[in-house]
């Protein structure tokens, strides 16, 4: 495991922080650890590994490496296979969450000018909301439809003339295939960005894989009016 000297710096007075917290999940986990021992990636691969687990048993703050006055938000996992996993947010952790979003819009290629149709959960989970921050902090027009009623979906798609469609992969295949008109939706996958025959898409590129939440989404950018199909 190769580490940058200044990168192992951050981690240890980050580990140091959260070895002092009486209210961290790593106040135990580095009990008796001397962090400032810790000089290279091989002394850091060998600190305590986190489970799962570890974070189930800390529900529901565990998680906070701040007090709790400054947490401004909770997102959470859906906790279908057991507890859920409580992630607090500061005010910076939404700040930096929105600009995250941002670029990924940008390197998508969308703009100021686009109208960007939001369809992931928005609430617990961390992405739909994400993906509206983004959206307001490019100066886009945020459309922010949330999952399903599939049929309010396609009309909004083509009343506001939304311009990138920010969704599922499957989600968005069903979108095509429930369209009466096959130019309103595309063909995309997370990977890998493609327009059908008869899309009449300009560009598509995947949005966000900023995390294990959001991986799985795609940012289409929907034809405009000037846009040219090749």
């Amino acid at each position: 495991m190769q580490m940058k000297p200044e990168t192992l710096s951050i981690i240890k007075q980050q580990a140091k922080r959260l070895q002092a917290l009486e209210t961290s999940l790593y106040h135990e986990k580095f009990k008796g650890i001397d962090i400032d021992a810790i000089e290279t990636a091989e002394d850091f691969a060998r600190l305590p590994f986190t489970e799962k687990k570890d974070l189930r048993d800390v529900y529901p703050l565990g998680l906070a490496a701040v007090p709790e006055e400054q947490i401004v938000r909770i997102h959470s996992s859906s906790g279908t296979t057991g507890t859920p996993i409580i992630i607090p947010y500061t005010q910076k952790d939404v700040d930096d969450w929105a600009i995250l979003f941002e670029r990924c819009y940008r390197i998508a290629g969308v703009t100021m000018n686009d109208r960007v149709q939001i369809t992931p959960g928005y609430g617990l989970w961390t992405a739909g909301i994400g993906f509206q921050l983004g959206v307001e902090r490019l100066g886009a027009m945020a459309v922010p439809m949330g999952p399903g009623n599939t049929e309010k979906q396609l009309r909004f798609l083509e009343d506001m003339k939304s311009t990138v469609l920010c969704a599922t992969s499957s989600y968005a295949l069903l979108l095509a295939k429930r369209s009466p008109n096959a130019a309103s939706v595309t063909k995309c996958t997370s990977k890998k960005a493609s327009s059908a025959p008869n899309a009449g898409v300009k560009k598509c590129a995947a949005a966000s894989r900023a995390n294990s939440a959001s991986s799985s989404t795609t940012s289409t950018a929907l034809p405009r009016s000037t846009d040219r199909v090749s």
